[in-house]
């Protein structure tokens, strides 16, 4: 399954929990993440 999911908040914006979630989906062996 492949899965494409696309969330552009404002640049201006640190996302504390999107890096949490990007650092446990490459944890589960997800690769190819660019940002969360």
């Amino acid at each position: 399954m492949k899965a494409k999911i696309i969330i552009t908040p404002k640049h201006a914006v640190v996302d504390p929990q999107g890096k949490a979630v990007q650092s446990a989906l490459e944890h589960m062996g997800y690769t190819g993440i660019q940002a969360v």
